[in-house]
């Protein structure tokens, strides 16, 4: 990735690609700093904000996060790993009732997701 980004680091396609990669290896602070060069284009907006969010929840820096996540999400509402990053987000900040209702709309997405079909019936059961 990073080799064919510095041969056409304004192939925007690439950069999402190579910062997905990023995001996905735990490699933050590299991820935030290429998923910058997104930020201006309104083709790539979305994924600007859902990588952004991603690697800042990765860091641990929650409330960032839920920021551009929900930017990203009024930008596309129908993306689980958005709404289940939003959930992770919500969660670890204390916030079960936003936690549920994100997951319960990603799983609303794909009912398949056993991982947070667990986490819906867990938030459900500390918010009664």
């Amino acid at each position: 990735y990073a080799k064919g980004h510095a041969m056409m680091p304004d192939y925007l396609e690439g950069t999402v690609d190579y910062a997905d990669f990023l995001v996905r290896s735990g490699r933050w602070d590299e991820a935030l700093g290429l998923v910058e060069s997104l930020k201006g284009s309104e083709k790539f907006r979305f994924n600007y904000c859902l990588l952004r969010g991603r690697a800042l929840m990765g860091k641990g820096d929650y409330e960032p996060a839920i920021a551009s996540l929900l930017e990203g999400n009024r930008i596309y509402d129908s993306d689980t790993r958005l709404l289940n990053a939003l959930g992770a987000c919500y969660n670890a900040t204390g916030k079960k009732k936003e936690a549920l209702d994100a997951y319960s709309a990603s799983l609303r997405l794909d009912s398949e997701q056993a991982e947070v079909k667990a986490l819906v019936d867990k938030l459900a059961r500390e918010i009664k």
